[in-house]
């Protein structure tokens, strides 16, 4: 089942953005710091997006296994359109390729749609290859690259 998360299932979503930190695809940036989304600021990050952004969960026999976090994103002077930007996104690893993470996309779309976005963007590490293939599955496109020389 997917829904809308609520107040209480905010430390299952601060222990599941936890795991996504630590989840051997997601660990291309050796700068990040697994252990933000269990620190105030982490938690303060999701609370803020349960108030005025996208943030919904996955469960099953009410057991948080997967969620969603989205928000409208800055606009820039030199592209002035209103767009959502998928911030983070992890589904238990039992749970992947069962089809929750396309309702949980699916959701987000329907989201951006009412609030008259005209995009969605991801942001995906370039050795992430199923999750580039899942976003790509889902209809999103090469839109640009980050590159990064550690100094």
């Amino acid at each position: 089942m997917i829904r809308e998360a609520v107040e209480q299932d905010l430390p299952h979503i601060l222990k599941l953005s936890r795991k996504l930190f630590l989840d051997p695809s997601s660990v291309s940036d050796k700068y990040a710091d697994a252990d933000w989304a269990m620190s105030e600021s982490g938690e303060n990050a999701f609370r803020d997006t349960l108030e005025t952004g996208f943030l919904w969960v996955a469960e099953e026999n009410s057991k948080v296994v997967g969620f969603i976090c989205a928000d409208i994103a800055y606009m820039q002077q030199w592209r002035p359109i209103k767009r959502v930007e998928l911030i983070s996104f992890y589904i238990e690893p039992d749970y992947r390729s069962s089809g929750v993470g396309s309702s949980l996309v699916e959701e987000l779309v329907k989201w951006a749609k009412a609030k008259k976005a005209k995009t969605v963007f991801v942001s995906a590490y370039a050795d992430n290859l199923k999750g580039i293939e899942f976003y790509r599955k889902m209809g999103f496109v090469d839109e640009s690259i980050s590159l990064e020389k550690d100094l």
